[in-house]
């Protein structure tokens, strides 16, 4: 829809919720999204900071796998689509 920055609000506000003192799986969802809109927008020092977070949380949801593809490479969006490692 071409509104990236709010977005990416919405996605940074997520990734700060916590449940019973650990960052919950919205949150390190809304991470790896948050570094994807980063890259898109060509902010690839903020999307990598994104996926750091996200591969240091435990890998209960088997999210690393998403945050370490965006920490080998920028992301593309492919749209209509999920979020995909490459």
């Amino acid at each position: 829809m071409g509104r990236k920055m709010q977005a990416l609000e919405a996605f940074r506000a997520a990734a700060e919720i916590r449940l019973r003192g650990s960052l919950s799986r919205w949150a390190v969802w809304a991470l790896i999204r948050s570094g994807q809109v980063n890259d898109e927008l060509g902010l690839r020092e903020e999307a990598l900071r994104d996926y750091q977070r996200a591969a240091a949380e435990p890998d209960h949801w088997h999210f690393r796998r998403l945050a370490q593809a965006g920490l080998e490479k920028p992301f593309k969006a492919d749209f209509p689509g999920p979020i995909l490692p490459p």
